[in-house]
């Protein structure tokens, strides 16, 4: 799932390999064998530095690599909704997607503050 996400990200923002390389200094036949899930996710730091480039939240890389629980998890549970579906959707959900869903929320979130 890490490697999707990297991939995706990395096409939506037009980047290729060898740009990733350039800002984070990951060789680019590392960073194609993560995409391919040929390799496991980099260390903490090459994390970050990934998602600097892809102008992603670390904390989310950082977890979807595998690094610690979050927070997330228990906020999703009272909703049904858990945190393999939530990686799922991260990986899959083209960022377009996205920014209907935040879209969305934002209206709800507005709706009921006038409420009170």
């Amino acid at each position: 799932m890490f490697g999707d996400y990297i991939r995706n990200r990395r096409r939506y923002l037009s980047l290729t390999l060898h740009d990733i390389h350039r800002i984070t200094g990951i060789s680019a036949s590392y960073l194609s064998r993560i995409e391919r899930g040929e390799r496991p996710a980099p260390n903490r730091e090459q994390i970050v530095s990934l998602a600097q480039a892809l102008r992603a939240d670390p904390d989310f890389l950082l977890q979807l690599a595998g690094y610690g629980p979050t927070h997330l998890q228990e906020t999703l549970r009272p909703y049904g909704l858990s945190w393999d579906e939530w990686l799922e959707a991260q990986t899959l959900l083209p960022p377009q997607e996205w920014e209907e869903i935040v879209a969305l929320i934002r209206k709800k979130v507005a709706s009921y503050r006038n409420r009170l």
